[in-house]
C-alpha cells in the first residue's frame, strides 16, 4: 500500500480569504466556500498517493490563504484502542481505572490530553413507518364536484393533491415517531496518557460510567457527576490539555465533507480513507501533542502504538490489587466545582501556511 498522505484543512484561517479562489480547489460555488471558511473544525480536503503528490495539493490551498498540513493516513490509522472504563477510584498519586479485563494505574502525571464530543443516542428498535394517516374526509364529493365542473382533469388533479398532502402527513408523522424513539445525546471522552514516549488512550462514556469512586462528590444527576469527575481531572493534572471543540460545534459523521477526489488511490474504495469524525480529531490532536514534546517537525514524534501491556502503560509496573493503593480524599466543598477554563489547543503542526 501507498505511504497515503491527507491534506487536512487547519482553521481557523486568516481574514480576507477570497471565497472565489478557494471555490475551484473545493470543487463548490462560491457561497458554500464561505460556510467552509467559516467552520471551526478540521477536515479533510484531499487524498494523494504520496508525500510528494501530498505537497502539490497542499500548495494552491497555501497560495489562496487557506491553512493546510499534510498528514499520514497510516498516523492517524495507528492510533491506540480506546479502552473503555467501568469504573474508577482516585488516589494519592493519580487514578485507577477499572476496565473489562483489568485495571489501568493512571498518575495524574501522565495525564496530557482530554477530548471531548457529544454522541447522539442510539435508535431502540426498528425504524417506524409511522401511523397510517387517512385521507381528508370530503374527498369523495370534492372529486365528484370537480368533475362536474372542470371534468376529468379537474378530478384528477384534486386526487393528486389529497394524496400529495396525506404523504407529506405520513412523512411528518414518521420523523416525529422516530425522533422519539432516539435516545437521548451523551458525552464522550478520550483520555491519554503518556508511557515512555507511547500513548494509552481510555475511553469515558458519560450514560454507561460509574461515579462512585466520587465519594461525598456523588449526585443523583449524571450530567452533574461528569462534570465534576473532568473538573477533578482539571484540578489534579497540570499538564493535561482539554479540548471540546466538538461539544461547542457539531462536527460532521466523517471526514471529507469537502472532499474532491480526482481518482481512487490504488484501486481501494474511497471510504477507507473516510474516518469517523470524532476519531479523526482526536487522534489529530494527539499527534499534535506528540510533535509538540519532540519537538520535532512532521512525524518524527512520540510513537503512538500501543506497545507495552495494559497494566504497565501508566504505572510502570503490573497493576497492584486495588485494596493494597492508598485511596485520596474526596473532601466535599458544597456544590460540584465548576469546570473552570479550558485550556485551548496547542501550538499548530505540519507544514501550515
Amino acid at each position: 500500500m501507498p505511504d497515503v498522505s491527507l491534506v487536512v484543512s487547519h482553521p481557523p484561517f486568516r481574514d480576507g480569504v477570497a471565497a472565489a479562489a478557494v471555490a475551484p480547489l473545493l470543487g463548490q460555488a462560491a457561497f458554500e466556500t464561505n460556510l467552509f471558511l467559516k467552520y471551526p473544525l478540521p477536515d479533510l480536503l484531499k487524498i494523494a498517493p504520496d508525500p510528494a503528490a501530498a505537497e502539490a495539493a497542499v500548495r494552491p490551498f497555501h497560495d489562496a490563504g487557506v491553512a493546510a498540513d499534510i498528514v499520514s493516513y497510516d498516523v492517524l490509522c495507528s492510533m491506540p484502542p480506546p479502552l473503555t472504563v467501568q469504573s474508577f477510584r482516585f488516589t494519592d498519586h493519580g487514578l485507577l481505572f477499572l476496565l473489562d479485563k483489568e485495571d489501568l494505574i493512571a498518575p495524574f502525571d501522565a495525564l496530557r490530553l482530554l477530548v471531548t464530543w457529544r454522541m447522539a443516542g442510539e435508535f431502540r428498535g426498528a425504524a417506524l413507518a409511522g401511523p397510517k394517516v387517512e385521507k381528508p374526509r370530503g374527498g369523495r364529493l370534492m372529486g365528484h364536484v370537480a368533475f362536474a365542473v372542470a371534468g376529468p382533469i379537474g378530478s384528477m388533479l384534486v386526487n393528486h393533491l389529497q394524496e400529495a398532502k396525506a404523504d407529506f402527513a405520513r412523512a411528518r408523522a414518521a420523523r416525529a415517531a422516530l425522533k422519539q424513539k432516539a435516545g437521548p445525546e451523551k458525552l464522550i471522552a478520550d483520555l491519554y496518557l503518556l508511557r515512555e514516549g507511547s500513548f494509552c488512550r481510555v475511553r469515558l462514556d458519560q450514560g454507561e460510567l460509574d461515579y462512585s469512586g466520587l465519594g461525598p462528590l456523588l449526585r443523583p444527576e449524571s450530567l452533574t457527576n461528569w462534570n465534576t469527575l473532568l473538573g477533578e481531572f482539571r484540578k489534579r493534572s497540570t499538564a493535561m490539555k482539554v479540548n471540546d471543540d466538538m461539544i461547542r460545534t457539531r462536527p460532521p459523521a466523517v471526514t471529507g465533507k469537502y472532499l474532491t477526489v480526482e481518482r481512487v488511490i490504488d484501486q481501494q474504495s474511497l471510504k477507507q480513507y473516510q474516518i469517523n469524525y470524532p476519531e479523526f480529531y482526536s487522534a489529530l490532536l494527539a499527534w499534535r501533542i506528540a510533535e509538540e514534546m519532540a519537538g520535532l517537525e512532521g512525524a518524527g514524534g512520540l510513537a503512538l502504538e500501543l506497545d507495552l501491556p495494559v497494566a504497565e502503560l501508566a504505572g510502570g509496573s503490573p497493576t497492584a490489587p486495588a485494596d493494597n493503593l492508598p485511596v485520596a480524599e474526596l473532601v466535599e466543598p458544597g456544590p460540584p466545582p465548576p469546570a473552570g477554563p479550558l485550556k485551548g489547543p496547542p501550538p499548530g503542526w505540519g507544514r501550515k501556511s
